[in-house]
């Protein structure tokens, strides 16, 4: 975790880097200015800013004006630290996590980076089991959707837009079969079994096409079910 601490008081950021050398798996880089900090948001992935608000040439505000402009750098977290209680809210208007009063008090410190550490490890797992899931998704030519076990539909692909026209998000899978010639009761009675027997299988046709329908469990809240033309 590369966290980038920001002050033009060199006191300062080595009483910061203090501070922080208690937190284990984390590197720290130092700037003594907004426009230094920016050349390294550009050179190192950097997870988490702490930056002071009253600097000369470009303030704190100015620095997290950049930092959104910039698609690289724009969800860069940051946490403003200054002396002054009348920027709080205007740090929270331009987009900081939190606000740290300073004299800064060390514990404190320590704890919400702490938190936001976990926070932001959190999120990416997050994003890799949705990377993943998109990744099976659209890596298939078959239907492939994704429901819970209430049959709540939470993710689909395009072939599965192709074959059900009124498909969406946050609608039950039995909301999509309006076929006739018995098709939506055989379907409805195969996803009803799929907690009871991952290798059942269903044959039922529409429009002249066969499909075949069958399921996976993706964790213990996902099922991706199948449909494929035979």
């Amino acid at each position: 975790m590369n966290i980038l601490i920001v002050d033009d008081i060199e006191a300062n950021l080595l009483l910061l880097q203090a501070f922080l050398s208690s937190i284990e798996n984390i590197e720290i880089f130092e700037s003594l200015s907004a426009e230094d900090a920016i050349k390294i948001t550009a050179q190192t992935p950097i997870d988490l800013i702490l930056s002071d608000i009253k600097m000369p040439e470009m303030d704190g505000f100015g620095f997290a004006e950049v930092l959104r402009a910039n698609p690289a750098t724009k969800d860069i977290p940051f946490i403003f630290i200054s002396a002054y209680s009348d920027y709080e809210k205007r740090g929270y208007d331009f987009g900081a996590i939190d606000y740290i009063a300073k004299p800064v008090d060390g514990d404190v410190l320590v704890s919400k980076v702490k938190n936001y550490i976990k926070i932001i490890t959190l999120q990416r797992s997050l994003e890799a089991q949705n990377n993943y899931v998109n990744l099976l998704l659209n890596s298939s030519n078959e239907v492939q959707i994704i429901i819970d076990k209430h049959s709540l539909i939470l993710n689909y692909n395009t072939q599965a837009k192709n074959l059900f026209e009124n498909i969406s998000k946050g609608i039950t899978l039995f909301e999509l079969f309006d076929w006739e010639e018995g098709n939506a009761r055989k379907l409805k009675s195969f996803i009803n079994s799929v907690s009871l027997d991952p290798k059942s299988t269903q044959i039922f046709h529409k429009k002249k096409n066969h499909y075949k329908v069958s399921y996976k469990v993706l964790d213990a809240k996902q099922y991706m079910i199948s449909i494929f033309d035979v």
